[in-house]
């Protein structure tokens, strides 16, 4: 009978251990799956803000080729500009005709004009 008893004793003790052990594994898994979680969300603004950064990339880019349109468009007026300019200042000859330009600061204010009485 004290064999039975203690084998009786002995798996009691090996069950405590083996359920103490499972509580430090299912503590263990926990911990897992809530770091997971965690990780799982800041993947989840990784990729918003990617998703994000591509938008305005693209924006950018699409901007970036309306503002070479229109230097192109610019640079076509500017060359016409200067063509005609060119062809009109050879034919008048005169690169000398040509004037300055004065600012606002160079104009003297006019003096006041006097009244004249007239008898009436």
């Amino acid at each position: 009978m004290r064999e039975i008893t203690g084998m009786v004793e002995d798996s009691s003790a090996a069950t405590e251990e083996m359920a103490a052990q499972a509580g430090q594994v299912t503590s263990s898994i926990e911990s897992i799956a809530a770091i997971a979680e965690e990780n799982s969300a800041e993947a989840d603004t990784v990729s918003s803000s990617a998703t994000s950064m591509s938008e305005q990339i693209e924006a950018m880019y699409a901007q970036a080729e309306e503002l070479a349109s229109t230097a192109e468009q610019l640079r076509l007026i500017v060359g016409r500009f200067r063509f005609e300019a060119g062809r009109s200042a050879a034919s008048r000859g005169a690169a000398s005709q040509v004037v300055t330009r004065r600012r606002a600061d160079d104009w003297q204010p006019a003096e006041p004009a006097t009244r004249r009485r007239t008898a009436g």
